[in-house]
């Protein structure tokens, strides 16, 4: 889709009313894809015990939140990184039009960085997890794509080198994003475990919370930092303060970010005892 966005825009007319004509036709054809979801798609529903689950009351439930340290630590690495992904993603278009001048970058980059993320994701991921781990695979995820955020500084420039390094950061976001919320999951185990509360619906709701959250921070951070640095709207040449605030977005703030969400999965020991901890919940049942 990012591949085909701009030559569409462009072929709409370009400026305002070629995005606007743009955004029609994406809302046309989600809308109809949506449709044919709802009426082709048959739920199927499985009946359970009647007491199969425990009424966890809200406040009881939301005690065993704050106290399941590795559900702290999953939504604060949720939300770190969809910061990094909305405010490096958004500030994108920016660097394509005044550092790197080069109009088809955001295309090119989508491309360039999806197929080797696919072919991550589809025969890579699930072997590594595996033989490795959930955290483990999401650390080597995040060591490659911090790998690939110190490369663009070679050229900060140069349309190649950036996206090369992009295609680096791409395979290492995939590990991550394969893994992420089946990390979250193991969370609700850990809960049980330690409090006796199972409170999967919190947790599922709070961690979609957190990506939210991430992506608002993440999307504004960009209005933010580039008004720090004095962007001025509709001109050519932009300031040297406000080319350095786009440098700070593309490359400087992910590397940062990337190296604190390798931080909290390296004390983030679930993948140790997770073994146990189903082990014990099994033998609780069983009495």
């Amino acid at each position: 889709m990012t591949v085909l966005t701009l030559p569409l825009v462009k072929a709409f007319g370009g400026q305002q009313t070629g995005w606007r004509k743009m955004a029609i036709v994406f809302g046309v054809a989600a809308t109809a894809l949506l449709l044919i979801t709802f009426f082709t798609t048959k739920e199927r529903v499985k009946p359970v015990a009647e007491n199969a689950d425990k009424n966890v009351p809200l406040g009881v439930g939301l005690k065993a939140l704050v106290k399941n340290k590795y559900w702290l630590m999953i939504v604060a690495f949720m939300i770190i990184t969809f910061i990094s992904l909305l405010e490096a993603g958004g500030v994108t278009m920016y660097y394509q039009s005044y550092i790197l001048h080069d109009a088809s970058f955001v295309g090119k980059k989508s491309l360039f960085t999806a197929i080797p993320s696919i072919l991550i994701l589809m025969f890579v991921a699930a072997p590594m997890v595996k033989r490795l781990g959930k955290r483990k695979t999401a650390m080597i995820g995040c060591v490659i794509n911090a790998v690939g955020c110190a490369l663009m500084f070679i050229n900060l420039r140069d349309v190649t080198v950036i996206l090369g390094a992009s295609v680096v950061k791409g395979l290492g976001s995939a590990l991550v994003g394969a893994v992420m919320f089946a990390l979250l999951a193991d969370t609700i185990e850990y809960g049980e475990w330690k409090n006796g509360v199972r409170t999967e619906g919190l947790i599922y709701s709070a961690g979609s919370f957190g990506t939210k959250v991430g992506s608002g921070i993440g999307t504004a951070m960009v209005g933010w930092i580039l008004a720090i640095g004095h962007y001025q709207n509709g001109v050519a040449v932009q300031s040297a303060s406000a080319i350095n605030a786009m440098i700070v977005l593309f490359a400087v703030i992910p590397l940062i970010l990337i190296i604190i969400d390798f931080i909290i999965l390296y004390f983030f020991k679930l993948d140790n005892i997770y073994p146990q901890i189903v082990a014990d919940l099994k033998e609780r049942a069983a009495q």
